[in-house]
């Protein structure tokens, strides 16, 4: 079987949920979330129901059955990309929460002297909103794992440079 006829059969038998997460290499490849959207926003082809469409094309496939699994393509890329946005935006807020506490924190010793019931009161405020980030962050984590596990076969859909915040 020649490498063409080969590849073509891989088409062919792509599901969108394959196509998906061949997209999904792709971009991620790129590195930041907002690079990997790039590289594909002038190319419809190369989104993953633009494979499922071309792959379709080669089948002898229905329209109900292309418009369903384009649908589904769609689905696994728009929660792909809902999941990184939401990523980014809490990792960026958490961060701004964070400074604002490590920041204050710092000034501590330059009060130690001062030590009274309202800067130990200030002291619970500030570790209770900590544990507060703290858990946001675990539960942001958890979501994202459980959509990778439900509909990406425990495949990562995150961005590298996003996991690393």
């Amino acid at each position: 079987m020649s490498v063409e006829r080969r590849l073509d059969k891989i088409e062919k038998s792509l599901t969108p949920l394959g196509c998906v997460l061949v997209w999904l290499k792709e971009a991620q490849a790129c590195g930041t979330f907002l690079d990997g959207a790039a590289e594909f926003l002038h190319k419809p082809e190369a989104c993953p129901w633009g494979m499922v469409r071309q792959a379709l094309g080669k089948t002898a496939g229905g329209k109900q059955l292309q418009h369903s699994t384009m649908r589904d393509a769609r689905f696994l890329y728009l929660l792909v990309i809902e999941a990184n946005v939401a990523v980014l935006t809490e990792t960026q807020s958490i961060g701004r929460e964070l400074q604002h506490i490590f920041l204050w924190a710092r000034t501590i010793p330059a009060l130690q002297p001062e030590i009274n019931a309202a800067l130990i009161r200030q002291l619970d405020i500030w570790r209770a909103q900590l544990l507060e980030v703290v858990s946001d962050l675990l539960l942001l984590e958890q979501s994202v794992l459980e959509v990778e596990k439900s509909h990406f076969d425990n495949h990562s859909i995150r961005f590298w440079t996003l996991m690393r915040c």
